[in-house]
C-alpha cells in the first residue's frame, strides 16, 4: 500500500540539517475508504467503517450520502457519549437537501411544479 502525502513535516537534526522528503509517487495503487469518529477519549467504539475502493481515481465515486447516512445512523449515533457535539465539514455527502428549491436555471415547468407541490401561489 502507498500511504504517502505530497507534504510532510520534517524534523531538523541536531546539526541543523533536515533530511530530504520522501520521493514516493502519489495516488498509485489500491485505495481504502475509512470513516471513523473520535472524541477526547479516543475513537468511538464500534463506529469504524472501512471498505476497499473499486476505483483508483476519486473516492467520492464510492462514498456517497446513503453510505454516510447508514454509517452515521447505525454506527456513529448509537455509540457516541451522551451530550456529544458533532462537528462535520461541508463535503457534499454530509448534508443532503430534500426538496431543493428551484434555481434560476430551472425550467419554467419544473419551477411551476415545485411551487404547486409547496402550495406557493404564483402568476403563471
Amino acid at each position: 500500500m502507498d500511504h504517502t502525502t505530497a507534504k510532510v513535516w520534517l524534523q531538523e537534526k541536531s546539526n541543523g540539517k533536515v533530511d530530504s522528503p520522501m520521493n514516493v509517487p502519489i495516488g498509485k495503487g489500491q485505495r481504502f475508504i475509512i470513516v471513523h469518529a473520535g472524541c477526547s477519549e479516543g475513537f468511538i467504539p464500534n463506529a469504524l467503517l472501512y471498505f476497499q475502493s473499486k476505483s483508483t481515481k476519486d473516492y467520492h465515486e464510492e462514498m456517497d450520502a446513503s453510505i454516510f447516512k447508514d454509517w452515521f445512523v447505525n454506527k456513529h449515533l448509537p455509540n457516541i457519549p451522551q451530550h456529544s457535539i458533532i462537528v462535520m465539514d461541508k463535503v457534499s455527502y454530509h448534508s443532503v437537501e430534500l426538496n431543493k428549491a428551484s434555481i434560476s436555471s430551472t425550467l419554467k415547468g419544473d419551477m411551476q411544479k415545485w411551487l404547486r407541490e409547496k402550495n406557493i401561489e404564483y402568476d403563471p
